[in-house]
C-alpha cells in the first residue's frame, strides 16, 4: 500500500455476484488498484460457475452466499457487515477506470453519497464517460454507512 493510501481512510467494498466469472477477476483487480481497501464483501446470489473460486483468490474478502436475497436485500445485508465509515458498492461486471476513487474522494467531505460514472462495462465493452458526478443511485457509489443504516 502506498503512503498516499495509508493516509486515506480504508473502505469496505460491496460486490454483489451471481455467475460473474467472466468479469469478476478484472473487476476485483481494478477495485484493489483504485480503492484503499479494508475488506471486500461479496454477496453471492447462488453462482454455479467459478465466481466464488475467483473471489477466494483475493485477500481481505468475506464471501456470503445468499441466494434467497434480492439485489436490495443483498446490499442491505452487506451494509450490516461493513465496518468502515464509507462503503463502496461496485457492480461485479464493471471495471473501475484509473483515478476513479481519487475523483470520488474529492467530494466525500461535502456529502454522504458520491456516485462515479467513469467506468467501463466489461460485458459489452462500452465506455461511459460522464462529465459530472451524480448523487443518489446505489451502483458504483461510495456512501457513508451511518445515514444508510439510520445510525
Amino acid at each position: 500500500m502506498s503512503s498516499e493510501q495509508e493516509e486515506r481512510k480504508l473502505i469496505d467494498v460491496i460486490v454483489r455476484t451471481k455467475n460473474s466469472e467472466q468479469s469478476l477477476r478484472e473487476c476485483l483487480q481494478a477495485i484493489y488498484r483504485e480503492i484503499p481497501i479494508n475488506r471486500v464483501l461479496i454477496v453471492d446470489g447462488g453462482s454455479t460457475d467459478r465466481t466464488l473460486e475467483i473471489a477466494s483468490d483475493f485477500s481481505n474478502v468475506s464471501i456470503y452466499v445468499k441466494p434467497e436475497l434480492n439485489l436490495g436485500q443483498a446490499t442491505q445485508f452487506a451494509f450490516s457487515k461493513a465496518t468502515t465509515e464509507w462503503v463502496a458498492i461496485i457492480d461485479s461486471d464493471l471495471i473501475l477506470k484509473k483515478g476513479w476513487f481519487r475523483d470520488m474522494e474529492k467530494n466525500m467531505k461535502q456529502v454522504d453519497a458520491v456516485e462515479g460514472c467513469e467506468t467501463i462495462h466489461y460485458k459489452f465493452d462500452v465506455q461511459v464517460a460522464c462529465t459530472k458526478l451524480r448523487y443518489g443511485r446505489f451502483s458504483n457509489i461510495i456512501l457513508k454507512k451511518a445515514p444508510v443504516l439510520g445510525m
